[in-house]
């Protein structure tokens, strides 16, 4: 009898909403510990998340500057680009551009099952590739989805540009790494 009582008092205790002490600090002390910790790797997750697109981008630098290398005897959009060959192993989708206008590329409409090519880039992209400039996007939309992207301007021998090299990532390839 004495333990059902003993009980009854607990129980009425937890209904009436009385802590004891003892479990007032427990939370006291487990309460902010589990916001902080909360709070850091939510803090962790978004820095992993831009050092991931930050790391994407320069090795997207790298292949737009071997691509750039490789199409040195180009002249009047003369291009030619194996367009699955060149990124095969690769997360990256690259174009070529002769002035801004598309004319190679391993992109592929979903819609028309086509490549997508004598398309424009966009007007601040081409003024940014003109001044010799590298233009950064890491909240680009193509084919519906967001991209990380790199456009380089293409030289001639003569160190004018004539076009861009282009290379791009899904942003959810780059997010799943993380």
């Amino acid at each position: 009898r004495a333990m059902d009582e003993q009980n009854s008092g607990k129980k009425e205790k937890m209904l009436t909403g009385k802590m004891s002490i003892k479990t007032k600090l427990l939370l006291l002390a487990i309460l902010p510990a589990l916001l902080v910790t909360v709070i850091l790797l939510l803090i962790a997750h978004k820095s992993m998340n831009e050092g991931m697109v930050s790391e994407s981008v320069d090795s997207m630098k790298y292949l737009v500057r071997s691509v750039e290398a490789g199409m040195a005897h180009v002249s009047d959009g003369e291009y030619s680009l194996n367009a699955d060959g060149d990124t095969e192993g690769s997360d990256c989708d690259i174009t070529l551009c002769y002035k801004n206008v598309r004319k190679a590329t391993s992109f592929i409409d979903e819609k028309t099952k086509k490549r997508i090519v004598g398309t424009e880039v966009a007007e601040e992209v081409w003024q940014e590739v003109q001044k010799g400039n590298i233009y950064k996007n890491d909240n680009l939309e193509l084919n519906g989805k967001p991209y990380v992207a790199v456009y380089r301007p293409l030289k001639d021998s003569n160190g004018s540009v004539i076009g861009i090299v282009f290379a791009g990532m899904p942003k959810v390839d780059i997010e799943n790494y993380v």
